[in-house]
């Protein structure tokens, strides 16, 4: 038996860059909304974890992986000293919309029992990337 779980908004906040983008290249954060959430599943997923996995995004620095290295010399040398904590999230390419929606994705779909999950991610109120519906 298939289950369909719906969710119609769960919100995150995280900051990103884009690297050699004129506007966007400079380290700056959004509220993003997940929106019309579709969980496609053949058993019981608590509704808990679905938002825990969302909000595992809240409060991060999304980054390319490439630029861990990187990252993590700059939090030992100066955040830490700073007293500022710092929290990363890895995705692959550069942190746009689409990849960090493909990043959610993949998030949602570890979870025990989700089959599928499906949703639109923007950047703000008002624009934003729809996932693909795939087979995956």
């Amino acid at each position: 038996m298939v289950d369909i779980l719906v969710g119609k908004q769960a919100t995150f906040s995280a900051a990103h860059y884009l690297p050699g983008h004129p506007k966007c290249g400079c380290i700056h954060g959004h509220t993003y909304f997940v929106r019309d959430l579709m969980i496609v599943t053949t058993q019981f997923v608590d509704l808990g974890d679905i938002k825990k996995t969302i909000m595992e995004l809240d409060h991060m620095l999304i980054i390319p992986k490439e630029h861990m290295d990187i990252w993590t010399e700059i939090n030992k040398q100066f955040f830490e000293r700073l007293g500022i904590h710092t929290r990363f999230v890895l995705v692959n390419g550069s942190p746009t919309v689409e990849n960090i929606a493909k990043l959610l994705k993949s998030m949602l779909q570890s979870i025990q029992g989700v089959e599928k999950a499906e949703f639109e991610l923007y950047e703000g109120p008002e624009w934003g990337y729809m996932t693909p519906n795939d087979s995956t």
